[in-house]
């Protein structure tokens, strides 16, 4: 996918959620090229599931962390993640329900939200938890 890959400007200096960052970037380009390859447009719905089940997984990490570590923002950092469980489970349930998803709206809100997440939210929460000892 064009432009939305993680790069080492992507990096919240915390090895851990780094990788799952990585992760969470695989995923979204697995949902662009479901979305995009039109024999693939049945898988979106998968990708989809495991997308919020690893966002899920990731976010009770850093939310642990926060919680760990009694990170100062932890409250509207942890409502960041459940507005965007929230949303991707909007779009989830309407693949499973047979509703059109637009394909744009589904990558542009999921590049666009992962991105905001890591450069303005993460980053901060890398710089306590780094400040706390958490590498």
């Amino acid at each position: 996918m064009d432009g939305i890959s993680w790069n080492n400007d992507c990096s919240v200096g915390v090895q851990q959620i780094d990788e799952h960052h990585k992760h969470l970037f695989e995923l979204l380009q697995n949902v662009y090229e479901s979305c995009t390859n039109k024999d693939q447009t049945d898988g979106a719905e998968t990708i989809v599931t495991e997308l919020v089940d690893y966002a899920t997984y990731h976010f009770a990490t850093e939310e642990r962390l926060m919680k760990e570590t009694g990170y100062f923002d932890s409250a509207a950092h942890g409502m960041e993640h459940q507005r965007f469980i929230e949303r991707v489970s909007e779009f989830q349930h309407d693949l499973i329900t047979g509703k059109k998803v637009y394909s744009i709206e589904l990558i542009g809100f999921l590049g666009n939200w992962l991105i905001h997440h890591i450069m303005e939210v993460d980053k901060k929460l890398g710089l306590h938890l780094n400040t706390s000892g958490i590498h």
